[in-house]
């Protein structure tokens, strides 16, 4: 009997963890993605350039390969034709359904949504013009976040300061609306904050929040991210609030089944705001790496047994950490920490960057040093550098968290 077959949409580096899950569990994958040179081509047994929009040329695809099920991870909007073709040919994948899915991955629509539900969401409006953009930023106050609806990445994001700068701001955000779905532009007043990315997985209308890391940026919101942090140093209260939005949004958006990746964020009373709510993983080693390591959980195998029409089982405790980790990227964390990275040491951690890691079983809070056992291993792509390791007296500097050994 041969091993069932699973077509994952999308082939970048951000899905790495997705084909590594399915690869585990014997299926034979199948791949697709508009780019022949793309970096996973060759984790998959067979390679289709095919665009992940292409529905009728995928379907062929299925038909002609006698494909089982359809999944992707990462990649903005290809849950959307991974929903279509599954209602199409009636897969038993697990997926969340077309129609909800033009609502959640539109922000536009998804902050109207929110905003009947009463769920927390920054002061705003959407324009899809400049004569309307000019009235919602006037009763406004600055500065403002402006962002495509259809978009993910922040692709053609811009904080401005004053009305002068809208003009710039609106057509960038207009021109970077994907697949030309929609021409509206999001504004927000910017909330300060802790910034947390959130990974959540709902499954038969029952949403779990999986994991919450915090994103360290240079000071202020929406500036260049420096590193993250897993776990997100949080009240528990504040967690269990999390927890309770997640279920609300996915209720609201009619999120059924599948990952959804939210970020939120939480000001100096704790109230968390939704700013951002993407139906698919998040991308890149904060699944695959952070994520599994902080939480002993493995995000991408749970979608694939949703892909396989199978329910996962979720029975751990979403603060049951067993260790701290932060990641930085360079050159950010380089120029902000005022480390002096190695040339070599930075082009080869540029995608992955370097990550510290504290044994499991001990409790982190904040201090201007770093005291006690300190693990030193710093990876990228999961593999420790000699290159790197040599610099651990600098990152221990500016690690910034006291470490104590927990009875």
């Amino acid at each position: 009997m041969s091993s069932p077959r699973l077509l994952i949409l999308g082939a970048v580096f951000h899905q790495k963890a997705l084909f590594t899950a399915a690869k585990k569990r014997g299926l034979v994958v199948y791949a697709v993605d508009k780019n022949p040179e793309t970096e996973l081509t060759s984790l998959a047994d067979y390679f289709f350039p095919i665009s992940t929009d292409d529905v009728d040329q995928l379907v062929s695809l299925i038909k002609r390969e006698q494909i089982a099920y359809i999944t992707t991870g990462a990649t903005f909007d290809a849950i959307y034709t991974a929903a279509v073709i599954k209602e199409r040919l009636n897969l038993p994948s697990l997926l969340p359904s077309s129609k909800c899915l033009t609502v959640a991955l539109d922000k536009a629509k998804t902050r109207a949504v929110l905003e009947k539900a009463g769920l927390p969401v920054p002061t705003g409006g959407v324009a899809t013009t400049l004569e309307e953009a000019w009235a919602i930023a006037d009763r406004l106050t600055f500065p403002l976040i402006v962002k495509p609806a259809y978009a993910s990445g922040s692709k053609g994001n811009s904080k401005i300061h004053s009305l002068r700068q809208l003009p710039k701001a609106f057509l960038e955000a207009q021109r970077a609306n994907q697949r030309k779905k929609t021409r509206a532009v999001v504004f927000e007043e910017i909330i300060i904050g802790k910034v947390l990315s959130v990974e959540a997985i709902t499954i038969g209308k029952k949403t779990y929040t999986v994991a919450a890391g915090e994103i360290d940026e240079l000071p202020g919101n929406y500036n260049p991210v420096v590193g993250t942090i897993t776990p997100a140093k949080l009240p528990a209260a504040t967690y269990q609030t999390v927890c309770t939005l997640n279920d609300q949004v996915m209720t609201a958006l009619g999120i059924n089944n599948g990952a959804t990746h939210v970020n939120y964020i939480v000001d100096k009373h704790g109230q968390p705001y939704l700013i951002d709510c993407n139906p698919r993983l998040g991308g890149g080693e904060i699944v695959w790496d952070s994520i599994p390591r902080s939480y002993q959980v493995d995000l991408s195998d749970m979608v694939t047994e949703l892909a396989l029409g199978e329910r996962p089982k979720v029975n751990y405790s979403f603060q049951g950490i067993i260790s701290g980790l932060k990641r930085l990227i360079p050159p950010q964390s380089g120029k902000f920490y005022g480390l002096t990275w190695d040339k070599k040491v930075q082009k080869r951690l540029s995608i992955g960057g370097v990550y510290l890691y504290l044994k499991p079983g001990t409790a982190v809070t904040a201090s201007p040093k770093v005291t006690g056992d300190l693990v030193g291993s710093i990876t990228s792509w999961g593999k420790t550098h000699a290159a790197v390791t040599s610099q651990l007296a600098e990152f221990e500097k500016i690690l910034n968290w006291d470490i104590r050994q927990t009875r």
